[in-house]
């Protein structure tokens, strides 16, 4: 069966955390990372080209995730990407749908809004001060934002949407 997960949740929740863990046991599980793309992009177009970096960045993703389904008839993919709107959640679904996956779950984290500030700022690539109120605002907005958007997430198109708080247990699992 041929199966995608799309971790979701705000910013700092821990969702890179657990894949790593996640594929570290499960080492044939394959990870798209928009990140990774998207980092890899930015330095061969260089600086100051926002809007194709994004437009190759969302092909670059689709043509890597269409190679990982064709890997066989039984493929688990990890697709980590931004997707904090509902209605992209949505478009993601019918476009995986569209290109045959089989089984589409949602891991939604329910990390605590402290938490994703401690863990977001702890980031080594995090280059703004824990301190710089105006970054704390926004962070505190774009946690509710999530939130606000994630409100119907069971109601999306997921088959199934698993709830993880990475403060409940160190114990990590595929769940599929």
């Amino acid at each position: 069966m041929k199966t995608v997960i799309l971790p979701s949740g705000p910013r700092g929740a821990g969702k890179t955390t657990y894949i790593k863990k996640v594929r570290k046991q499960n080492p044939g599980v394959l990870l798209i990372s928009r990140d990774e793309i998207r980092s890899m992009v930015q330095k061969d177009l260089g600086p100051h080209r926002e809007a194709e970096v994004h437009t190759k960045t969302g092909k670059l993703l689709q043509m890597q995730t269409k190679v990982a389904l064709s890997m066989g008839p039984y493929v688990t993919v990890i697709l980590d990407m931004y997707n904090d709107e509902a209605d992209y959640r949505m478009e993601i679904i019918a476009w995986l749908l569209s290109a045959g996956v089989e089984r589409i779950v949602c891991w939604q984290f329910t990390t605590p809004r402290e938490q994703c500030m401690k863990w977001f700022f702890s980031k080594p690539d995090c280059e703004v001060p824990a301190d710089n109120h105006m970054v704390i605002h926004t962070m505190n907005w774009a946690y509710d934002l999530y939130h606000i958007n994630a409100e119907f997430i069971d109601h999306e198109g997921f088959d199934k949407v698993y709830r993880i708080n990475p403060l409940e247990s160190d114990d990590v699992k595929l769940l599929i």
